[in-house]
């Protein structure tokens, strides 16, 4: 891992890593990475907000099962909208 967080190199490496996220911090990373790969692409700014609005999830600081059961939608919005 880099010092700016995660190096994705296809959208399928992306994919493959958010199924195997554990935590909000490296959901937090892989989406950094994901956000720099999409821009060597030449991304829509407007494919770059709706990968971050697919990604926004709430952090419930009073259940940590729920604040888990909001990341892992997050985490599968962001990977339906990879595979489209």
């Amino acid at each position: 891992m880099s010092v700016f967080g995660i190096t994705i190199t296809s959208i399928q490496d992306a994919v493959t890593r958010l199924k195997n996220v554990k935590d909000g911090q490296e959901f937090s990373s892989l989406l950094t990475g994901l956000r720099n790969f999409l821009k060597t692409l030449d991304t829509t700014p407007q494919c770059l907000m709706e990968l971050e609005q697919r990604a926004y999830y709430v952090v419930n600081e009073y259940s940590d099962k729920e604040t888990r059961d909001n990341l892992d939608t997050a985490k599968k919005r962001v990977i339906e909208y990879l595979e489209m």
